[in-house]
């Protein structure tokens, strides 16, 4: 029996038309943040899911799949880079604000 060759990567390719950029987020650390959160962590999982999604509609990205804490999205505009450092930026401020009242309720 003979196995079939796969197709040549022109016949693949030859349905996209444009450039695309995948952009994958994932928690560092979540298994740990869940413990250390307990009851809180559900809020703060809604919060992160906000600010993706934000950052996403304002940058033009399309949100593929959401599995957890991880996002894959999609742009077809050179707008990724713009919409991870939006992401970066309300992260931080969110790992803060969870840090600070981490500290003030313990």
């Amino acid at each position: 029996m003979c196995a079939q060759r796969p197709p040549e990567p022109a016949v693949l390719g030859s349905e996209i038309t444009e450039t695309l950029t995948f952009l994958f987020t994932d928690i560092e650390g979540s298994t740990q943040k869940v413990a250390r959160l307990g009851d809180t962590y559900p809020a703060v999982l809604t919060e992160h899911h906000q600010i993706i999604r934000e950052a996403l509609a304002a940058h033009e990205g399309r949100e593929v799949s959401t599995a957890g804490d991880g996002f894959f999205a999609v742009f077809s505009s050179p707008r990724a880079r713009e919409a991870s450092d939006e992401i970066d930026v309300g992260l931080t401020g969110l790992d803060g604000a969870v840090a600070e009242a981490g500290a003030t309720s313990s």
